[in-house]
C-alpha cells in the first residue's frame, strides 16, 4: 500500500541515520519501527482491573455511631499531639 507521510525533521534525521547504518531499504526501516511501536502499543492494552469481594455480612455487636466517636477521637488526640509538639518547638511549654 502506498501513502504518503509527512515526517517531523528530527524523526526524518533519525530514520534516516538508521538507513544509513543498517544499509536496510527506507521502506523496510519505516515498517520495522511502525510495527514495534504498534506492539508496545498492544501490550500496553490489558484488561482493566477489577477488586473481588466478600460478603461478610454486618457484626450486630458493632455500633455504627460508634465509628464517629471513634474518628473523633482520634482527631482531637491528633490535634492535641501537634499542638504540644509546636509548642515544644517554639519553647512556650515550659
Amino acid at each position: 500500500m502506498r501513502s504518503k507521510l509527512t515526517l517531523e525533521a528530527d524523526v526524518a534525521d533519525q530514520i534516516h541515520e538508521l538507513v544509513a547504518s543498517t544499509g536496510k531499504p527506507l521502506k523496510t526501516i519505516v515498517n520495522e519501527l511502525l510495527r514495534r511501536g504498534l506492539a508496545l502499543n498492544a501490550a500496553k492494552a490489558r484488561k482493566p482491573f477489577v477488586q473481588t469481594t466478600v460478603a461478610m455480612g454486618w457484626n450486630e455487636t458493632l455500633d455504627p455511631t460508634g465509628f464517629n466517636r471513634l474518628a473523633g477521637s482520634i482527631a482531637l488526640e491528633a490535634s492535641v499531639f501537634v499542638m504540644e509538639r509546636f509548642e515544644a518547638r517554639q519553647g512556650l511549654n515550659g
